[in-house]
């Protein structure tokens, strides 16, 4: 279908794909999608993209009417890095309805930021203001809200690549309550500069509903062993499985028939790509996997 650069849109009456306005723009050096969340009623896409459809002031985030793209009011120059990576939809605070969304960005609407803000339908505002990591640049691929049962209630958990937050150390992965940052748990730190998580799932394994995240290169422990997926249980980190290589990208749980079970993707080859937790504690390739792009 024509206009259909970097999203699209499937009718399954018809079986066919078609344009969600005139596409994406690309943006310097490249351009991507990397998320959707639905508020109010309208469709909302993040990503790395110059503009949405030629749109005005529509970098990286836009939201799509049914009709036409509209801009948040971001003032995020067309060509700077700025990226949305991930976003939720949430009532957890305060009862008011809000879009939240997190990526790699310093500056929201004339206004400091952090790489995590909300958006109430009129206005944008940071709810983080400074993201720190040494030697390279701060992102947030992953966003979720998540009660652990500990007392706290729902709390805005993110994950990606940071040592502070607001100030917070925080390795990894913070949380949010509605008024201030905090750690989450002590017993997960990186293994090495490059470590980082890229997804969250609330799953119940049996033992009660807890927070599974997938990355690359997380320590539990100190045990100095790299891992691909961990869990916060409330109380502490555990690893989930052996390191399969590369980054663990996303988390979903499934049942086939035989039971519901934990499977992954990530972008290691000899990992075949997807995996799944058939055996307690080991991840083994689904099927074969899938083949990489040649």
């Amino acid at each position: 279908a024509p206009n259909t650069a970097y999203i699209a849109q499937y009718d399954e009456e018809t079986n066919t794909w078609s344009s969600v306005g005139n596409g994406l723009t690309p943006g310097i050096g490249n351009a991507f999608g990397t998320s959707f969340a639905t508020y109010n009623g309208d469709l909302y896409v993040g990503g790395f993209f110059s503009t949405a459809s030629s749109v005005p002031d529509t970098k990286s985030i836009a939201r799509w009417d049914g009709t036409q793209y509209n801009s948040l009011g971001t003032r995020w120059g067309a060509d700077t890095v700025n990226a949305v990576w991930s976003m939720v939809t949430s009532d957890a605070f305060g009862g008011q309805n809000r879009l939240y969304f997190a990526g790699d960005f310093q500056t929201l609407a004339g206004q400091p930021a952090g790489g995590v803000a909300m958006w109430d339908g009129t206005t944008l505002t940071p709810i983080a203001t400074s993201m720190t990591i040494t030697g390279i640049n701060p992102y947030v691929p992953a966003i979720i809200v998540h009660d652990d049962g500990m007392g706290g209630g729902n709390q805005l958990y993110i994950g990606g690549r940071f040592t502070t937050v607001n100030g917070v150390t925080a390795p990894m992965v913070a949380r949010w309550n509605g008024t201030t940052w905090s750690p989450v748990g002590t017993n997960l730190t990186p293994l090495n500069s490059t470590a980082d998580l890229d997804c969250f799932l609330v799953w119940d394994d049996g033992s009660g509903p807890a927070l599974f995240a997938g990355g690359s290169n997380l320590r539990v422990n100190a045990d100095g062993i790299n891992r691909s997926v961990v869990k916060w249980n409330g109380t502490s980190w555990s690893a989930v499985g052996q390191y399969v290589g590369g980054r663990t990208w996303t988390l979903e749980a499934f049942d086939d028939g035989t039971g519901e079970k934990l499977y992954g993707g990530g972008t290691l080859p000899a990992s075949g790509y997807i995996y799944r937790m058939d055996t307690p504690n080991t991840w083994t390739t689904l099927e074969g996997g899938a083949s990489g792009i040649r």
